[in-house]
């Protein structure tokens, strides 16, 4: 515990950088801005109402009890839980409008039951696993879960992405994730498409051709450039001490 130290967070250089990260973008693409582990030490809140102020149209989180930290707060942008919804906060999940990101069968029936708990539809968002190899239904798994929601009416497909394992370095191995992501979404028609996401903060200023209809950039939101990318963006924290 330092006293005589405190972290000041320049809003107006944070605002900045979400412009730069818009600059990158499609006039269509939205920002999904990851907003996890308190804002990456920013103030989640604080953060999150100045993102959406700014025009970023969702937000990320990593944990249940960060996204119902942002409802509490009146956040009511459209925010995506990241992480597996625990079993025990998935009925509040669904009641809060929080999009709940699935990879199995198992989790899906989790987040469908307490959608009928609630008698409301639940907002998912299914990740498929390109290579990242932590999270998500394999590219040829697709299909059936995608079959398995539309045949249950209280879950909505809202959106299917993927992780970059690499996208600030192996360019050869981001290029063949793209690829199975590709051929894993040829499953859904044109009409009613998901929302499709992919790039994280590297792929926004790295991969020109991935942006699909989001982005989720995170770091680079908060100043820090991606390896091997000339991201004009500033720190907006700092820490003053005696």
């Amino acid at each position: 515990y330092m006293p005589n130290t405190r972290a000041v967070v320049d809003l107006p250089t944070f605002r900045s950088n979400i412009a730069n990260i818009r600059s990158q973008l499609h006039a269509r693409t939205k920002i999904c801005l990851a907003v996890k582990a308190d804002a990456y030490g920013h103030g989640a809140l604080r953060i999150s109402a100045e993102a959406v102020h700014s025009g970023v149209e969702w937000l990320a989180v990593a944990t249940a009890e960060e996204a119902l930290e942002l409802r509490t707060g009146r956040i009511n942008a459209p925010i995506m839980l990241l992480g597996r919804a625990p079993d025990d906060d998935a009925a509040e999940l669904v009641e809060q409008e929080i999009s709940c990101v699935i990879g199995d069968i198992d989790h899906l029936e989790t987040i469908l039951l307490a959608a009928k708990r609630v008698d409301k539809p639940a907002r998912l968002h299914l990740e498929i696993d390109t290579g990242m190899g932590r999270t998500g239904c394999r590219p040829e798994q697709t299909p059936a879960i995608a079959e398995y929601i539309a045949d249950e009416q209280h879950v909505e497909l809202e959106g299917v992405f993927t992780h970059f394992a690499d996208a600030e370095g192996d360019a050869r191995f981001t290029r063949n994730q793209i690829e199975r992501f590709e051929a894993a979404l040829k499953c859904f028609g044109r009409g009613n498409r998901p929302i499709i996401h992919a790039s994280n903060s590297a792929g926004v200023f790295n991969i020109g051709d991935a942006q699909y209809d989001m982005v989720r950039p995170g770091i680079s939101a908060y100043g820090y450039a991606p390896s091997g990318s000339r991201a004009p963006v500033m720190p907006s924290m700092e820490l003053i001490s005696k």
